[in-house]
């Protein structure tokens, strides 16, 4: 049994940044099953359900802004879930969706950072018309205002990027992973103020910040990325080669621990050594395990042991891996025995990534 819907095209599902380029629609026969596990995740009381099927629902749904998804995702009582409906808002190029963010940046009673990161869509969408309104929340923002002066700075607003740089540079920042992830999307000059900010900010904020001083500035940034891979804090080298995987970036000096090591090595392994990866008894290891038989799988088409081995880890074994290896599956398509049957998966959480993988395929 199927159904059709919208369709929205150039749509990055399982995380391409948004361009700001118009959405265009086409039918499509969509499978009841996927869409009624979306519908029914969308209406959960687990934020983590919401925060997956909100999204794809108003990125799919033909009606303006995704219709009665974009309004359910806008006024949803968890600010974890209206994050993750802003970059799906941000895909429409329709006016209502414009009004709908507009009304998350303005809405005083939310945290600062969901504000911000409304605001900064609407920045992405047309920066020369929002330029004039977003400096003017960012500066009536006095509480951690750093995401709004970012997209008041990225629409072209020169005093909110001389007082962001300001506020960057005093590591005074909530511990909030928004922020870095952002400047990174952004690109913008903040080279010195993110040097400073690395130095000053509180340590779990550090490589976060690091990763966004290396894109603006890789050859600055390196040493920090040589000292923290070298250094004997176990969890401080991991994140620094988690960061530097996540970016593309080739290693630019040995890591102290054997897990990071790993991470690291993963990036280009061949199919037998990711295969070796994903029978590790350390997770962190397996989650690396499921990206690099991802980008395997790609290269080697439907068949192939880098594809069993991520279907077997979808499969099986602990909830992350399982979610992690589903997100890939859905990226290199396919495999589709293993997400019918994940789709009935008595865990609410590998059922809805079932369906949002089945989409993004």
């Amino acid at each position: 049994m199927t159904v059709t819907f919208g369709v929205v095209l150039g749509w990055g599902l399982l995380g391409c940044p948004h361009t700001g380029a118009p959405a265009v629609f086409e039918t499509r026969v969509v499978d009841a099953e996927v869409r009624g596990v979306l519908e029914a995740a969308a209406s959960s009381l687990d934020p983590l359900e919401r925060r997956e099927a909100l999204p794809v629902l108003i990125r799919l749904e033909a009606a303006p802004a995704g219709g009665t998804w974009g309004a359910r995702g806008r006024y949803d009582p968890s600010y974890f879930v209206r994050r993750a409906v802003i970059p799906a808002l941000g895909h429409r190029a329709e006016a209502e969706a414009d009004t709908l963010l507009e009304g998350l940046a303005r809405e005083t009673s939310l945290e600062p950072y969901t504000r911000g990161l409304a605001a900064l869509e609407l920045s992405f969408r047309d920066a020369a018309r929002w330029r004039a309104p977003l400096a003017e929340l960012a500066a009536a923002t006095a509480a951690d205002p750093e995401l709004l002066l970012l997209a008041a700075a990225h629409a072209g607003d020169a005093a909110a990027l001389a007082r962001l740089g300001e506020r960057l540079a005093t590591g005074e920042l909530p511990m909030d992973l928004s922020l870095p992830r952002a400047l990174i999307r952004c690109r913008l000059p903040l080279q010195s103020s993110l040097a400073a900010a690395v130095e000053a900010v509180e340590p779990p904020m550090a490589p976060s910040l690091a990763a966004a001083w290396w894109v603006a500035d890789p050859v600055a940034a390196r040493p920090w990325f040589v000292a923290a891979l070298a250094d004997p804090d176990e969890d401080l080298s991991i994140e620094a080669a988690e960061w530097l995987v996540e970016l593309g970036a080739a290693s630019p000096g040995p890591a102290a621990s054997p897990v990071a090591r790993a991470l690291l090595d993963l990036a280009d392994a061949d199919t037998a050594e990711a295969i070796r990866a994903a029978e590790s008894p350390d997770g962190d290891i397996r989650l690396a395990a499921t990206r690099a038989l991802g980008r395997l799988v790609q290269a080697e088409g439907r068949g192939g042991a880098a594809r069993r081995s991520l279907e077997d880890l979808a499969s099986s074994g602990a909830l992350p891996v399982r979610l992690a290896a589903i997100h890939q599956l859905g990226r290199v398509g396919g495999s589709e025995a293993v997400l019918r049957t994940l789709l009935r998966d008595e865990q609410p959480r590998l059922q809805v990534a079932a369906a949002v993988a089945w989409v993004g395929r």
